[in-house]
């Protein structure tokens, strides 16, 4: 059964066609921040990528889940000034 691009749009809803999805790169970076003895300040270790939804929701992708639940998640927008 041949499915015409309409329909195909209206099965993803809240997200992008999957053409456009499929040619860009992630909008935003996900980062651990890990707490250690003797450090002022925490670790920071990338862990995954989001990308942002028409929504304004993000899907997250991981390479790893911290296991340690005092450790922090930062999500980075690309472009974003908000973060230095």
């Amino acid at each position: 059964m041949i499915m015409n691009t309409q329909e195909e749009d209206t099965m993803n809803t809240g997200s992008e066609p999957q053409d456009e999805a499929k040619n860009r790169g992630p909008d935003a970076d996900i980062y651990a921040v890990i707490k250690r003895k003797g450090l002022e300040k925490g670790l920071w270790k990338k862990i995954g990528v989001a990308f942002r939804n028409r929504d304004g929701s993000a899907n997250l992708r991981f390479d790893f889940y911290p296991r340690d639940p005092d450790t922090g998640l930062q999500l980075r927008w690309k472009g974003s000034q908000d973060n230095n």
